[in-house]
């Protein structure tokens, strides 16, 4: 048997079409999310400032170190690009271990605060799905079905339904058919077009034309039924 906790949770589940869990934790992904798009703008903002500005000319000038200069001519310092790396993965791990311990405590606050039901409550709460539905009690529950007996029932169901679809497929045959047959019966008039000759001009005639071709198309074909 289910336990408190489970009852409650089922019901917030049912009420929200989702899990508490699942909302908590698509907070937490968007957080971690923004948190790497902000790593990653921190460092494409370093790597691509002036090594001046970030204070490693004044370092290398006090150290007296050579300068270097890269492929077009500008002051290169080889030591720029890891430090940056190791300065950014720092604060990369210093925001995540922040993200994870704070948002734990979110995790926990909510589930014991929002996402929750007092225990005493659970049982008197009614979704707005249930309204005006009278559920049976056990006590007025037929004692004759058995989990055999709802089995018998459920391929009584099947069997009806494949019942049904035979005779919708056997309907539309049926249908097919008669149109078939009713075309024979009405045979449709066509005008021919007119001749070339005057007289042929002024008087057009009308012949009948043979039904289109069909799996009936034997009936009209054949000797008997042309005698």
């Amino acid at each position: 048997m289910a336990n408190a906790k489970q009852v409650e949770t089922s019901l917030l589940t049912e009420h929200l079409r989702y899990t508490p869990l699942t909302i908590l934790d698509d907070i937490i992904n968007t957080v971690n999310l923004l948190v790497n798009r902000a790593v990653d703008a921190v460092e494409t903002g370093l790597l691509t400032a002036d090594p001046e500005t970030l204070g490693f000319a004044e370092r290398a000038a006090a150290e007296h170190a050579g300068r270097e200069a890269d492929e077009y001519g500008q002051d290169f310092y080889p030591e720029m690009r890891p430090e940056i790396e190791e300065g950014v993965h720092k604060l990369e791990t210093l925001l995540a271990t922040n993200v994870d311990r704070n948002f734990d405590k979110f995790e926990i606050f909510a589930l014991r605060n929002i996402f929750a039901v007092e225990p005493d409550l659970v049982p008197w709460v009614r979704l707005g799905h249930y309204q005006d539905l009278n559920l049976p009690s056990p006590a007025s529950s037929d004692p004759n079905i058995t989990p055999e007996s709802l089995r018998l029932l459920r391929r009584k169901l099947q069997e009806t339904r494949k019942l049904h679809s035979a005779l919708a497929a056997e309907k539309a045959r049926n249908d097919a058919l008669l149109s078939q047959l009713r075309s024979l019966i009405t045979p449709q008039t066509t005008k021919t077009e007119p001749q070339s000759s005057p007289a042929s001009m002024i008087h057009s005639s009308s012949t009948v034309t043979a039904p289109p071709d069909s799996v009936l198309s034997f009936l009209t074909s054949t000797l008997a039924a042309r005698t």
